[in-house]
């Protein structure tokens, strides 16, 4: 009876490569599932999570994100006319027991620089004839529903946790609607954008990937440091040919272990059908891997500076090499102008255009609209000591944000 041989490789040495991980940027995608009443929001419906991820991964993009909510924001809101009815006032003030009107425009904007869209929901009183209440709405707990025959959305959806594909406990909420007034509604605010007819991409949507790599490169130096293995290597198995399992076996556990970003390494593993030789690792070029990285930083930095319209890296607190905030105050001031125009003032726009759309409904409603501020950064072309000399004390509180004196503050100070 004949032994059953192990078939043997037609050649004595085998190469073979083990690839790295590879950055995951999900599919953008609007699926409309049968069964399911609400549009999925990304192919999983979890792309708000990659948002948030992404934000709360990168410093420089998460600089980015602060800097223009804050600048949207400037000093809160301003009303057009004053109000003369009691109610009016009391709702401007607190247009709920828990937030006022500048906590819940702070947290719109922020949705709507992070998402793209931002929710707003509007509460009518009992007899249904005036809104009663507002409240802010995390953008990510809401879904948006199948639109009608007419194409528009009638419904939305809202959950705590959109991480189940099927299943989800979630609350059916009536979209905003002055000819309907039921209740509770939503006010889902978001801008046109070809290609999309339920959810808006973030303006910064081109530069995903860039700040995914931007993750990607400190998580690198982290690791790098963490692990023992150095990255580029060749491992040579010196002890036969394995099998395919075998091999298959080997090159799994070592991808698990050692490749990607959070291990900091890349490697081939050879193996070699020579007892007489003894195990080798060899590096193949790429022990500089660090430098490489750190080379593409610039290059990362500008991608994400252009995916946010970012006028100049010096807005957002970050600077070059050799580059001074003092020595460049003419560029920070003319660039935060194009900055505000371009960017900052059509944020204020959209959000404010809903306010306005919803606070006419509000009992006492005098003509009154919301207006924008704006944050004025510092300019640092005069000394302190000349500012002193040519300025007010209000003008030099104004340069600095802070409100003007009253009359007996002012009457203290000339007293001293």
């Amino acid at each position: 009876m004949n032994k059953k041989t192990q078939p043997k490789s037609t050649k004595n040495n085998k190469l073979l490569a083990v690839k790295l991980q590879q950055i995951a940027i999900p599919d953008y995608s609007e699926k409309i599932i049968s069964g399911q009443k609400y549009v999925r929001w990304g192919a999983d419906n979890k792309f708000p999570d990659f948002l948030q991820s992404l934000m709360n991964r990168s410093a420089i993009h998460n600089a980015i994100l602060t800097s223009k909510a804050s600048d949207a924001f400037g000093k809160g809101l301003v009303i057009s006319d004053e109000a003369k009815d009691v109610l009016t006032k009391a709702f401007c003030k607190h247009p709920n027991p828990y937030e006022t009107i500048d906590d819940i425009y702070k947290k719109l904007i922020f949705d709507y620089v992070l998402y793209g869209s931002a929710a707003l929901n509007v509460v009518w009183d009992a007899d249904r004839t005036h809104i009663a209440e507002l409240y802010h709405v995390d953008t990510a707990k809401i879904r948006c529903g199948k639109k009608n025959e007419r194409g528009i959305i009638e419904t939305y959806y809202f959950s705590n946790s959109w991480n189940k594909s099927y299943n989800v406990s979630c609350t059916e909420i009536p979209a905003f609607n002055p000819n309907k007034r039921i209740g509770s509604q939503l006010l889902y605010i978001t801008d046109y954008r070809p290609g999309s007819e339920y959810y808006s991409l973030p303006s910064y949507s081109g530069a995903l990937t860039a700040i995914a790599t931007d993750i990607e490169i400190s998580n690198f130096h982290l690791s790098h440091l963490k692990n023992g293995m150095s990255p580029s290597k060749m491992i040579t198995f010196t002890d036969g040919t394995p099998t395919e399992e075998e091999e298959q076996d080997i090159i799994n556990r070592i991808q698990d272990t050692y490749t990607g970003t959070d291990n900091a390494g890349k490697m081939l593993v050879n193996f070699v059908n020579s007892p007489e030789r003894t195990p080798q690792v060899e590096t193949l070029g790429g022990d500089n891997l660090g430098d490489e990285f750190i080379q593409l930083e610039q290059s990362i930095l500008n991608q994400i500076l252009a995916g946010h319209r970012v006028t100049s890296p010096l807005l957002v607190g970050i600077r070059g090499e050799n580059q001074g905030l003092g020595s460049n105050s003419n560029e920070i001031l003319e660039a935060f102008k194009v900055f505000v125009n371009t960017v900052i003032r059509p944020i204020q726009d959209t959000i404010i255009k809903s306010l306005n759309n919803v606070i006419k409904y509000t009992r006492g409603y005098q003509d009154m609209m919301f207006e924008p501020t704006t944050n004025t950064p510092v300019d640092f072309t005069f000394s302190e000591s000349v500012l002193t000399q040519i300025c007010t004390k209000d003008e030099l509180r104004e340069m600095i944000n802070l409100e003007p004196l009253e009359e007996e503050q002012k009457n203290e100070l000339e007293n001293e």
